[in-house]
């Protein structure tokens, strides 16, 4: 956990957290805040915890532009809003097919 996520947090930080944060790392407050080391240990297993549980629940991207015309992904965007599917995006879905069933029958033929 960094400092500016430890400094924001809403919950007082308890005097472990905070030697952490003060010193930047578990070794360093160690070394240099005169607390016990499983206080400390314990300490910052919480913070990166926290630190874990808080990164897994960000998006992993934003959610961007839809696929341009004349790619798979287009095609399949089309067939579920139920829309026309033009030319571009037909041949697209077309090659990304041929290429998977040539892909079984490979597979298939290999002993």
């Amino acid at each position: 956990m960094s400092r500016r996520a430890v400094h924001e947090r809403s919950d007082p930080l308890c005097p472990a957290e905070q030697a952490i944060a003060r010193y930047g790392s578990l070794e360093a407050a160690v070394e240099h805040s005169g607390l016990p080391g499983h206080l400390l240990l314990q300490a910052w297993r919480r913070m990166s915890a926290a630190a874990a549980t808080s990164e897994m629940a960000r998006p992993v991207h934003k959610a961007s532009d839809p696929a341009p015309c004349g790619t798979y992904a287009a095609y399949k965007r089309h067939l579920r809003r139920q829309e026309p599917i033009d030319l571009q995006c037909q041949s697209a879905a077309y090659l990304a097919n041929a290429g998977t069933a040539e892909a079984r029958r490979r597979k298939k033929a290999a002993p």
